[in-house]
């Protein structure tokens, strides 16, 4: 038998007790309080409906052909005659796109002059020309 069997053994509670105040204290001191308002942030739907999606302003589409303007299914002989509508277009709706569909046997004056209406109403900013090879019918 062994020597040792009978003996008692005792534990140092100093050096326990000392590592308990440790860990005690270490915890303490690392402890950061949870913020709730990191927990409950979610993705919720908006209450309000969202804000309509910006609409692209009206296309104006004016066809020039050898005698006429063909401009929203009017005809219109002479500039005079079309710059009224001009004026109020422009009013409405100022950063309109203008498509010029120009056909084979317009006239240059006739051009020019329709140009200079849309620079002084302000809408020369967007403007499409296009060459029509087809005569449009009249």
């Amino acid at each position: 038998m062994s020597k040792y069997k009978n003996e008692k053994v005792e534990v140092p509670l100093s050096a326990m007790i000392d590592i308990t105040f440790l860990l005690l204290s270490y915890f303490i001191v690392t402890q950061s309080t949870p913020i709730e308002e990191a927990f409950i942030a979610l993705n919720k739907p908006s209450i309000r409906p969202n804000p309509p999606s910006d609409i692209p302003p009206p296309t104006l589409d004016i066809y020039l052909q050898s005698d006429r303007y063909l401009v929203m299914n009017r005809s219109y002989t002479s500039i005079k005659d079309l710059k009224p509508f001009i004026d109020q277009y422009s009013e409405n709706a100022p950063n309109s796109t203008v498509n010029l569909k120009l056909s084979g046997h317009a006239r240059t004056q006739k051009f020019v002059d329709l140009l200079d209406l849309l620079a002084a109403t302000k809408m020369q900013k967007h403007i499409n020309i296009a060459y029509l090879k087809d005569k449009i019918s009249e």
